[in-house]
């Protein structure tokens, strides 16, 4: 654990969604509490104990739309965004 030499007031995130876009990032920001802290860090630890990736969010089939070459709608010729 790294030292601390200034008191903590404010904690702050930035959420990027995997499958968004730019205008999809959310910032977050709220006084310092221990319990937030301590959640997080389970979060991660989760997080690292993955042995597979999360499945697609629902929006897949949207974002696979404007970025993947591959993107069929009707899945006949590609993949539908599954």
């Amino acid at each position: 654990m790294i030292a601390q030499k200034y008191p903590v007031k404010k904690v702050g995130l930035v959420f990027i969604p995997r499958d968004g876009k730019m205008s999809d990032i959310r910032v977050w920001e709220d006084d310092y509490d221990p319990k937030l802290v301590e959640e997080a860090r389970a979060w991660v630890a989760d997080v690292k104990a993955m042995e597979t990736p999360p499945p697609p969010e629902r929006s897949a089939a949207f974002f696979c739309r404007d970025y993947c070459s591959y993107y069929d709608a009707l899945g006949v010729t590609g993949c539908a965004g599954k």
